[in-house]
């Protein structure tokens, strides 16, 4: 069966709904789906579960443009490498990449999220093809395998462990939107750390991070003890988010070994909760840490 991209009306009606439900009801409902035996992507099938809007191909063109428009960095002009964390619902940042001269893509994520159907894959190319691009021919894909094999992209799932198929110094241009939230807690460090390994030294990374919660883009995931909140059942739920603030954040950035050249931060001009309703450490931290919405950092190896 062919898939069909959902339409901007009901992406918009799907999302009236969604705000007009409490927080604490969808942090219960997201619970219960982690506790049901069945994969992310069958989850996805029935509506229950969704990793942004990376499916859709304006959607998907217009973020990955707003980084790499953005970034100066090594062979930017053709022949770059290129390497997305998180590449979620779909691997369309292959195509694009491919379309604007990348020599090899490189996708990374913590499990086989992306949407298989090639003629998803197929209806992105004439979409790039729109935008006056010269996409990778899939006229003769039948397979996933085949749309990375057009796109010179490596698609690896294993988290962590998939860092080690990537050359030291050998990634021009790392991006991700709003994943570095979700990595869990003990791996950011790690995870940074190997950001660090494989970028080029002439290189340049770009990450947007989310600092609110997944359940009314507001603080209420930092009512929660950190013992309640790292455990198994919430963790593997679809509202987790490491709670790391964006000072804390960028301690780790800097000591991985990265110069944060800038910072565009969204914040709030008033705590959206009340500090008293927070759990302990976040409620005696200072609005330097509560404040900020989302950050979109320009980084750099440092020699």
């Amino acid at each position: 069966m062919t898939s069909v991209a959902p339409t901007t009306t009901a992406v918009r009606s799907r999302e009236r709904v969604r705000s007009a439900i409490p927080w604490w009801a969808k942090l219960a409902v997201k619970l219960a789906i982690a506790r049901l035996p069945v994969h992310y992507t069958v989850a996805r099938s029935l509506a229950l579960a969704k990793h942004g809007g990376m499916d859709r191909p304006a959607w998907a063109y217009k973020t990955f443009r707003q980084h790499f428009d953005n970034a100066d960095f090594h062979a930017k002009t053709g022949g770059f490498t290129l390497l997305e964390m998180g590449p979620g619902d779909s691997l369309f940042s292959a195509l694009i990449a491919k379309s604007l001269g990348a020599s090899a893509v490189w996708l990374v994520d913590v499990d086989s999220f992306a949407n298989l159907d090639v003629n998803l894959y197929r209806r992105m190319t004439q979409f790039l093809a729109e935008q006056g691009l010269t996409p990778p021919d899939l006229s003769a894909a039948t397979s996933i395998d085949d749309v990375l094999t057009a796109c010179s992209a490596h698609y690896l799932t294993n988290g962590l462990a998939s860092w080690r198929q990537i050359a030291s110094g050998s990634m021009d241009f790392i991006f991700s939107n709003t994943v570095l939230q979700h990595i869990a807690r003990p791996e950011v460090e790690q995870t940074l750390a190997e950001l660090r390994r494989v970028i080029h030294p002439q290189g340049c990374a770009l990450h947007a991070i989310d600092f609110r919660d997944m359940m009314g883009q507001s603080l209420h995931h930092l009512r929660f003890s950190q013992a309640l909140w790292e455990s198994r059942w919430f963790r593997n739920s679809g509202c987790y988010t490491n709670r790391f603030r964006l000072p804390e954040m960028l301690t780790m950035i800097q000591s991985a070994g990265f110069d944060v050249v800038s910072i565009n931060v969204d914040q709030w001009s008033e705590l959206p909760i009340p500090r008293s309703q927070l759990a302990m450490p976040y409620r005696e931290m200072s609005d330097e840490y509560l404040l900020p919405k989302t950050a979109r950092l320009e980084l750099r190896p440092l020699s």
